[in-house]
């Protein structure tokens, strides 16, 4: 979902206003629905939600751009995952 279904204006945006950005809660859903269809069964949509909050919550903290900024940012989704 970060890298298919969001476009720079989106990530730029979501740099600038954080938690105010509607982007942020549009990704989030589609990092939801992405998750549930992912865990194909649905009684997992709690596990899918805490997927796309996790998500949420670490694409708003971000502060910055930049190659280490991607990297500790893709970092903190995988651990989420784990």
């Amino acid at each position: 979902s970060d890298f298919f279904l969001q476009n720079d204006a989106w990530c730029k945006q979501k740099l600038e206003k954080r938690f105010a950005c509607w982007h942020c809660y549009a990704h989030a859903f589609i990092v939801f629905l992405l998750s549930w269809m992912a865990l194909w069964t649905w009684s997992a949509w709690s596990f899918a939600l805490c997927i796309a909050f996790s998500h949420w919550i670490i694409d708003c903290c971000k502060v910055k751009d930049g190659f280490w900024s991607f990297v500790i940012d893709q970092m903190a989704h995988l651990l989420c995952l784990i």
